[in-house]
C-alpha cells in the first residue's frame, strides 16, 4: 500500500515561506528553486511550498489551500516544472 509522503502547501512566496520554516524545522531545504522549495522531514515525509500564483489548475476556493501527494520512486521534478510550477508534474488518478 502506497502512503502520502509529501504535502504541498501553497504559499504566496516560497522563498519568504522557506526562511520561516527553516527557521521552525532548524534545517535546511533540498530543493530551492523560485517557485517551489521542499524541506525532507522525519520518517520521510517531505514539506513542499509551491508558489500560489503557478499551480495549474487554479483552485476555485479561497482561503488555505494544498496537495496531499504521493512521491514515485524514481520519478523526480524537472528543473522546468520546479522553475516554471507548472502542474504537469502532478498526474491525475487512472482507473
Amino acid at each position: 500500500m502506497t502512503s502520502p509522503n509529501l504535502i504541498i502547501l501553497y504559499v504566496k512566496d516560497p522563498g519568504e515561506s522557506a526562511s520561516f520554516y527553516r527557521n521552525l524545522l532548524n534545517r535546511e531545504p533540498a530543493v530551492e528553486a523560485p517557485n517551489f522549495v521542499a524541506f525532507p522531514l522525519e520518517g520521510g515525509f517531505t514539506l513542499g511550498l509551491w508558489r500560489r500564483s503557478k499551480v495549474e489548475p487554479q483552485p476555485s476556493a479561497i482561503g488555505n489551500r494544498g496537495e496531499v501527494a504521493f512521491m514515485v520512486e524514481g520519478e523526480m521534478l524537472s528543473p522546468d516544472i520546479m522553475r516554471t510550477g507548472a502542474s504537469a508534474a502532478c498526474r491525475s488518478p487512472r482507473n
